[in-house]
C-alpha cells in the first residue's frame, strides 16, 4: 500500500486499517518539508506495526509526478525506488551532516540511526547498520 501526501490521525485511518497493511511505502515531496513529513510520520506508522519504506519521485511530488508522468510511471517509480525507512533517513543525514567535521558528522548521524532503530522495535533491523555506518565513515567494522 502506498501513502501519498500527509498521514492522517489514528482515529481516521491509519490504525483502523494497521492489521490489513504489511508494507506502507510512503512518499514524499523531495522539498525539505516533504522529508520532514516523512520523518515525523515514521513515528505514528511504527506505532502502528507497519514495515515503513519511502520513496523519492526526484523532488516531485507525489501528485505533480503522477500527472506529468502517468499512473504507470507513478506505479513502476514506487516500485523501482521504494525502500526501507532507515536507509532513506540515514541518506539524508548523510546529506543533510556534509559540512559537519568529520567526528561531529559520525555522531549526529549515528545518533539519529540508533533512534530510528529503536523506533522500529525490530531486532534484526539492527544487524546490517553496523557495515552500512563503517562503509561511511571509513572505517573497518
Amino acid at each position: 500500500m502506498w501513502l501519498c501526501g500527509q498521514v492522517k490521525t489514528d482515529e481516521d485511518w491509519l490504525f483502523p486499517h494497521a492489521r490489513n497493511i504489511g508494507v506502507l511505502c510512503r512518499t514524499f515531496d523531495g522539498d525539505k518539508a516533504g522529508i520532514a513529513a516523512t520523518a515525523k510520520s515514521f513515528k505514528l506508522l511504527c506505532a502502528a506495526k507497519l514495515k515503513v519504506k519511502v520513496a523519492n519521485l526526484d523532488a516531485l511530488d507525489p501528485d505533480s509526478f503522477a500527472r506529468e508522468h502517468g499512473r504507470e510511471a507513478f506505479t513502476n517509480a514506487i516500485s523501482r525506488e521504494c525502500f526501507e525507512y532507515c536507509r532513506f533517513h540515514h541518506a539524508v543525514l548523510w546529506d543533510q551532516s556534509r559540512d559537519m567535521a568529520k567526528d561531529e558528522r559520525r555522531q549526529f548521524v549515528t545518533d539519529a540511526i540508533i533512534e530510528d532503530l529503536q523506533t522500529l522495535g525490530d531486532p534484526m533491523a539492527w544487524e546490517d547498520w553496523p557495515a552500512i555506518l563503517a562503509q561511511d565513515f571509513g572505517v573497518t567494522p
